[in-house]
C-alpha cells in the first residue's frame, strides 16, 4: 500500500440465517458463511487503511438448487473531502429547474436528487423512453462529482401488498441504475440500489396526485 507498512488484526464472523419466505419467487431459506479478514490499521489517522478477506458463503434455496460462493476480496481505505453541500445543492437547483418533477435537497448521507413521477410501463421496472432525457440531463450533473458513490432508492405509491411495493421499488431502482451504469456514470461496485416500498412518502396516497409523486425514484450523491 503505496510503501508503507500497517499493524494488522484479524477479524472473523460466522453468518447463519433463514430469511422470511417470498412469494412467487426463489428465495433463500438458509444463508450459511464465514469471513476471515486481515485490517491493516493507520494509526495516525486512527482508522482502517485496508482489508484482505477469504469468504466462503452457502445458500440453500427454495427451489432445492444449493449454491456455494468462495472467494478472496481486498481494498484500500481511502477518505473523501468534505462535500461543500450548500454550494453543491445550489448549482444543482439551479441545472434541474427545467426538468419536470425534479428536486434536490441535503439528506444525512449527501445530496438528493428526486425524480418524482418518473414513468415505467404500468406495473413494471421497465423504464419508458420519454425517461431517458431526463436521466441523460441528470447524468450529466452526476459526472461532475465523479469522485462520489451514488445511492439510487426506489418508491412505490400505497397499492397492493407491502412485499409487492417492496420487490417493485427494488426493480425500479435497479432500471435506472442499470441504465446510470450503461452511460458509464460509474462503475457497478460503486452504485448502491434499495427499495422502500410506500414506506416513505412525501404526499398524501389518498389522492392521484399524491399517489404520482410518492412514486418516485431519488439518486444521492453519497458523502462517502
Amino acid at each position: 500500500m503505496e510503501g508503507r507498512s500497517y499493524p494488522a488484526f484479524s477479524v472473523s464472523y460466522r453468518i447463519l440465517q433463514n430469511p422470511r419466505p417470498v412469494q412467487g419467487r426463489v428465495f433463500p431459506r438458509r444463508i450459511q458463511g464465514a469471513s476471515d479478514q486481515t485490517i491493516y490499521w493507520d494509526l495516525e489517522n486512527g482508522r482502517p487503511a485496508a482489508y484482505e478477506e477469504h469468504f466462503r458463503m452457502l445458500f440453500e434455496l427454495s427451489d432445492g438448487n444449493t449454491w456455494e460462493h468462495r472467494g478472496r476480496a481486498e481494498a484500500e481505505v481511502l477518505e473523501s473531502m468534505p462535500m461543500d453541500r450548500e454550494e453543491i445543492i445550489r448549482d444543482i437547483a439551479e441545472e434541474i429547474r427545467s426538468i419536470p418533477d425534479a428536486s434536490v435537497r441535503i439528506s444525512d448521507e449527501g445530496i438528493v436528487i428526486s425524480l418524482e413521477n418518473i414513468q415505467f410501463a404500468p406495473e413494471s421496472a421497465e423504464l419508458r423512453p420519454s425517461e431517458m432525457d431526463k436521466l441523460d440531463r441528470i447524468i450529466n450533473i452526476l459526472m461532475r462529482y465523479a469522485d462520489r458513490d451514488i445511492l439510487v432508492g426506489g418508491h412505490t405509491a400505497l397499492a397492493g401488498t407491502a412485499e409487492g411495493r417492496m420487490q417493485l421499488s427494488i426493480e425500479r431502482a435497479g432500471a435506472v441504475a442499470d441504465y446510470l451504469l450503461s452511460r458509464n456514470v460509474r462503475t457497478p461496485e460503486r452504485v448502491v440500489i434499495r427499495g422502500y416500498g410506500a414506506e416513505r412518502p412525501i404526499a398524501d396516497n389518498s389522492t392521484n396526485e399524491g399517489m404520482q409523486r410518492n412514486r418516485r425514484v431519488e439518486i444521492t450523491i453519497l458523502e462517502n
